[in-house]
């Protein structure tokens, strides 16, 4: 926190020795010989009010409502706490130096402490030995408190937070959408660490009172859950530009990270000075990260505002192009439309900003499946990569453009890549098992798809291309059953009633495929349909006549697909077809 800066209340940092041991609340660590006590963030929690209202019996039901507020916890919990703490203290509850237990009424720190209103070890020092050992860090989403008003902090802090550390070589960041699951949850540092496999974790809370805000933050080990370094920040809600600046900087300083003059500038440039512009850019990011169509079409109108109140917003412009781009990926908006929207919001963000490896992945996007440019989308991929190693997206689409260049090895490859970078996006587990499904290893993409079942079991679209793994390796009767529970209504209604009636016509199950085909059809009069949709229907019926008439206006349309055509198991009953080898051809995306 800057000098001056407003404070929400007054709060003077409180610092107490007692015996070997030093209590440092600003830091939230205790340290012995400078080294730092491993304690969970509740027993902390627990000492310190001890230690605050020390030579006074304070009752389990303060501390339980203390610690564990808005909470049901039982008694046993407080008691484990207290029994961690005397092992960490070496203090014996028969004969106490420092915690006695006062029988059926609750505890009294009874050792004496010294009160300090400075600190005279920072609490890097402390942490040195340990950061030393951190190459990985998650950033969770925050807790919001108080105000319904500012929930879209929550993730979009985090989202900030997450890219300007992203511009950090020396350490691994892993993206927003890994962290989604934790939002609104107390975390268990331990499980998060290990199923983020991360060596570190931010996290922090976040509350707005009037025109303030205050941001506390813990950047804890993973392992163990010690605390490494904890601030609070206190500013006027217009200059949320200086928290992140402090807490990215405070992160990069625990971690004892060299920055290069240019990292340095990086970790402090603001991609804007208009707070409005700013705070209409969290909202958009935290609409963008929950992936619903109306979500999507909420974070477009969030960026559109923020380039509104700033018009050089570089990171708006990328967020509005990632919006079209999954907007049409997803078939929600005509290609024409989605990409072309796509590919003017990217190349303004480039014009502003040319290390934007979000805004270079777009465009990659747009070029592969737009375009249908082969050379242009690979040196958009290979551009985001070299920028951003660590970005799992640019390695999750350059697979996808090495899977329809045929190259399926290289693309096994940079899938593992974007799931290490990200193990727990649900896309991302997903198409681990692509390369081998296109590639026809039918079984090994049935193992990955089913591990990313195993970690979200509603995801509906590991649903569909299970069941389709299933189709190809002629377990048909498993695959209809499995594409009918990722079937049900849903945004993505049209990609899930096509697959439904191309497994029903796999099955032979003739006149229910066809009224698929003529619902989707119909569909069309209200809404955007692909015609790549209705043809895959006419496919699995073996009608070829009707699936190239409506791949020609899949062609006409230029959908998102057609580059992989000539790679989709899903096409195999009319592959033979000399006018499947035709219309791959017109597409030319390999030359």
């Amino acid at each position: 926190m800057k000098p001056g800066a407003p404070m929400l209340e007054e709060k003077q940092a409180q610092f107490y020795d007692f015996g070997p041991f030093r209590l440092d609340e600003t830091a939230r660590v205790v340290l012995r010989e400078n080294e730092v006590v491993p304690l969970t963030v509740k027993a902390f929690e627990i000492l310190a009010h001890l230690v605050r209202h020390r030579g006074q019996v304070v009752s389990k039901e303060v501390l339980i409502k203390h610690v564990w507020p808005d909470c049901f916890v039982e008694e046993n919990n407080l008691s484990q706490n207290i029994s961690a703490l005397r092992r960490a203290l070496a203090d014996d509850p028969e004969n106490p130096k420092y915690i006695e237990t006062i029988p059926r009424r609750g505890y009294r720190f009874v050792g004496p402490v010294r009160e300090l209103q400075t600190h005279p070890v920072p609490p890097i020092a402390a942490a040195g030995a340990r950061v030393g050992r951190i190459r990985s860090l998650a950033v969770l989403p925050f807790q919001s408190i108080g105000s319904a008003n500012v929930e879209f902090l929550d993730v979009g802090l985090a989202d900030a937070l997450i890219t300007k550390l992203g511009n950090l070589e020396q350490i691994e960041v892993r993206p927003t959408g890994s962290i989604l699951r934790y939002k609104g949850a107390a975390p268990n540092w331990v499980q998060a660490g290990s199923e983020l496999n991360v060596d570190a974790l931010l996290h922090g809370c976040v509350q707005l009172s009037g025109d303030k805000i205050r941001v506390t933050v813990q950047l804890v080990a993973a392992g163990d859950g010690v605390t490494l370094w904890a601030g609070q920040f206190d500013e006027a809600f217009t200059d949320i530009f200086s928290v992140e600046d402090s807490i990215s900087q405070q992160v990069a300083r625990t971690l004892m990270i060299r920055l290069s003059n240019e990292q340095r500038e990086r970790l402090s440039h603001r991609y804007t000075s208009s707070p409005e512009a700013h705070q209409a850019y969290l909202r958009g990011r935290h609409f963008w990260n929950r992936r619903t169509e109306a979500d999507l079409q909420k974070s477009v109108r969030c960026f559109q505002e923020a380039v509104a109140h700033d018009p050089s917003y570089a990171l708006a412009y990328a967020g509005l192009a990632d919006s079209y781009t999954v907007l049409g990926g997803y078939g929600v908006l005509p290609p024409g439309d989605s990409y072309t929207r796509a590919r003017a919001a990217a190349m303004q963000a480039l014009e502003i900003d040319e290390r934007l490896a979000e805004a270079h992945t777009s465009l990659g996007d747009v070029s592969m499946y737009y375009d249908w440019r082969a050379p242009a989308a690979e040196q958009r991929y290979l551009r985001a990569i070299e920028l951003r190693p660590d970005y799992a997206t640019a390695h999750h689409f350059y697979a996808w453009f090495l899977i329809a260049k045929g190259d399926f090895a290289g693309a096994s490859a940079e899938m593992q890549r974007a799931q290490e970078l990200d193990p727990l996006s649900p896309m991302i587990n997903t198409t681990r098992g692509f390369p081998d499904y296109f590639a026809g290893d039918f079984e090994r993409a049935i193992t990955h798809i089913q591990k990313a079942l195993d970690m979200d079991p509603e995801f509906a679209l590991a649903q569909v291309y299970l069941g389709r793994a299933y189709l190809c390796s002629g377990r048909h009767e498993l695959g209809l059953e499995t594409i009918r529970q990722a079937a049900r209504p849903s945004e993505m209604r049209p990609m899930m009633l096509a697959a439904l009636g191309h497994a029903l016509a796999i099955n032979r199950k003739k006149t229910e495929a066809k009224e698929i085909a003529s619902q989707l059809i119909a569909l069309r009069d209200t809404r955007y349909v692909s015609a790549y949709y209705i043809a895959s229907v006419f496919a699995g019926l073996g009608d070829a006549d009707r699936a190239f008439e409506w791949l020609e206006r899949a062609f006409e349309d230029r959908v998102n697909q057609m580059v992989i055509l000539h790679r989709d198991p899903l096409w195999a009953r009319i592959a033979e077809d000399p006018r499947m080898s035709g219309i791959v051809r017109r597409v030319g995306f390999l030359g």
